[in-house]
């Protein structure tokens, strides 16, 4: 019985190819040819001769249009003819002949003597290993058998669990998708900007609704110059539903440079809100950009959130490093000389520097935050200007008397509004005659480093 079982366990043919100079000829028709190729030397156009073996012995020709392709067997392989007759058909034998097969990468043909011996001896564990099983529970098992019996499918070159298959192809279908998107919105968003094809390009886009099409559109957004059409494909990101969208309109009302796609992402966010927006908007308020930060803080002024304030305390004057206006104007001047002298007074020849050289390419600056300010005042009533110290001694005081029930009692030591801070705090303004900083600035623009940057949130909507 033991024997029937391994039997039926291998179909142990005859080794691959039998005849020293055989060429295999495989046929457009799935079948195949064994035979001496005796025409090799063919031009293209000529049938292929041979003198076939089997099932009798006869010489043939092919014509070209049925060979789909001849495989030529290898010196090693005939070699192999020789030397197969002297293997014996023993265990020892044909373990022999699976390791003379093996030093000449003849992996077939090794197999084919595993096989064999393991027929000999079903208790040989090397070559039950070296065929890929694994003796389980006293049954030798092949390693697919094995995975399988655990669960596993071979999958792009792993052995994956059938969930984690699902995740893989569902993240390679959603990927396909994207792409796809990617392909169309591009071509879409191309077609806005024709004059001839302006309308169908704006409605195809406005039709959009999933979610996947939206780094696509993120990528149009990044790339469109006029801001009417950025102003657009933020209303179009809004009107799709999911986290993705609401994200990307938040980055536009943070980033754009431009006010009114700032104004427009803005009444967008604002209308959807987030439990997360709030959160986002405080960490967004230690942001290296200026003009970030007011934006920043304009939104959570208009979003009416408490918890805001401490952190919009924290930032009514931020740290930000910018080119040095020193340097840049040394630069701009013509280069003067300073002549070194030696000991006896003499000059130096060779010898000069720049003004430029001695001043550091960038600088640290202070600067105040009016859009800081102003939700300060909307959520808490209070105003102290800009003078933090006593924002934070108000804000305590607030938090301790929210624990004990008095909610007066935090503001009647702070009725008198104190003044600004002599020292570093005294050169921080409000802004320029009163002017929002919400705007896309930066340190290189021209603003003074101790006012912030940017343009006005009502009266610069052009």
């Amino acid at each position: 019985m033991v024997a029937f079982v391994f039997i039926a366990a291998f179909v142990v043919a005859a080794p691959p190819g039998s005849a020293e100079g055989e060429t295999l000829f495989v046929l457009e028709n799935g079948g195949s040819v064994r035979g001496r190729w005796l025409n090799a030397d063919r031009r293209p156009g000529e049938p292929y001769r041979l003198a076939a073996q089997e099932p009798v012995a006869m010489e043939c020709e092919l014509a070209e249009s049925q060979v789909k392709e001849v495989r030529r067997r290898r010196p090693v392989e005939s070699e192999y003819d020789r030397m197969a007759p002297g293997f014996t058909d023993t265990p020892e034998g044909q373990w022999q002949a699976a390791e003379w097969c093996r030093q000449r990468g003849l992996k077939a043909y090794r197999d084919y003597h595993l096989r064999r011996l393991v027929e000999l001896n079903p208790n040989h564990a090397r070559a039950w290993s070296l065929l890929g099983y694994a003796q389980i529970n006293g049954r030798w098992k092949r390693r697919a058998d094995l995975e399988a019996d655990l669960g596993y499918e071979f999958h792009e070159g792993r052995w994956r669990l059938a969930q984690e298959i699902e995740l893989l192809e569902e993240r390679q279908r959603i990927e396909a998708e994207r792409l796809a998107w990617r392909q169309r919105v591009f071509q879409w968003h191309d077609m806005m900007r024709r004059r001839d094809r302006a309308a169908e390009g704006q409605r195809l886009l406005s039709e959009i609704r999933d979610p996947l099409a939206v780094p696509a559109l993120q990528a149009c957004l990044a790339r469109e110059a006029l801001f009417a059409r950025r102003v657009f494909l933020v209303n179009v990101l809004s009107q799709i539903p999911g986290p993705e969208s609401f994200d990307a309109v938040v980055l536009a009302a943070l980033g754009d440079p431009h006010i009114e796609v700032f104004h427009a992402a803005a009444d967008r966010i604002l209308k959807r809100n987030s439990p997360l927006l709030v959160e986002r908007l405080c960490q967004c308020l230690q942001d290296p950009l200026n003009f970030r930060v007011n934006r920043a803080a304009y939104l959570l002024g208009r979003l009416e959130d408490r918890s805001a304030v401490g952190p919009l305390i924290r930032s009514l004057a931020t740290r930000h490093v910018v080119a040095n206006p020193a340097r840049s104007a040394a630069n701009a001047d013509a280069i003067s000389l300073s002549v070194a002298k030696d000991g006896d007074g003499n000059p130096r020849v060779g010898s000069f520097q720049t003004g430029a050289d001695d001043q550091p390419a960038t600088v640290v600056v202070w600067t105040a935050n009016p859009e800081v300010h102003a939700a300060l005042l909307k959520l808490t009533g209070q105003d102290f200007g800009y003078h933090q110290s006593m924002w934070l001694q108000w804000h305590a005081a607030s938090n301790r008397s929210a624990k004990s029930g008095d909610a007066k009692a935090a503001v009647t030591s702070f009725i008198a509004k104190p003044q600004a801070l002599a020292g570093p705090q005294s050169a921080i303004g409000h802004g320029a005659n009163g002017r929002s900083a919400i705007g896309h600035g930066g340190a290189d623009s021209g603003a003074s480093p101790a006012v912030a940057f940017g343009s006005a949130v009502n009266d610069e909507r052009r």
